[in-house]
């Protein structure tokens, strides 16, 4: 009867080995998992975003600034899902210490419309690089 009953105890003891394994490996995937979903790709210009950083080439010098993600349709009536786009407006980055423009103006997509483009401001622009703003 010892035998048995020692033989119960191993079973029951593997098992709960074996289950402690399995619930620690699937753990691990899962945390693998929600690094991988961080970790994801960007969003390409005309994707549905769901804010700027999101969208490819935001973090590009020369024209990162001019990367956005926005809903289309007027300044009062916004229709559709948000889209990573390039600004048309002539926006530029500003130094925050300097006040100085520190970029080209941002002048919408290339003919193929796969990135965005900047266009140098001429030296008497109020926009041009080196500038004050305010």
């Amino acid at each position: 009867m010892t035998k048995k009953m020692n033989l119960i105890k191993l079973t029951f003891y593997l098992i709960f080995t074996l289950e402690l394994v399995i619930i620690h490996c699937n753990g691990e995937k899962f945390k693998n998992n929600k690094q991988s979903i961080v970790k994801r790709d960007c969003v390409p210009l005309g994707g549905i975003c769901e804010k700027s950083n999101d969208c490819c080439g935001v973090d590009d010098p020369n024209t990162g600034h001019c990367i956005g993600c926005w809903q289309h349709g007027g300044y009062f009536i916004k229709w559709g899902n948000y889209r990573c786009g390039c600004d048309r407006t002539s926006s530029v980055a500003i130094d925050s210490k300097t006040s100085e423009i520190i970029s080209d103006i941002c002048n919408g997509y290339n003919n193929d419309r796969t990135r965005c483009v900047t266009r140098v401001a001429s030296p008497k622009d109020n926009k041009s690089r080196g500038q004050k703003l305010f």
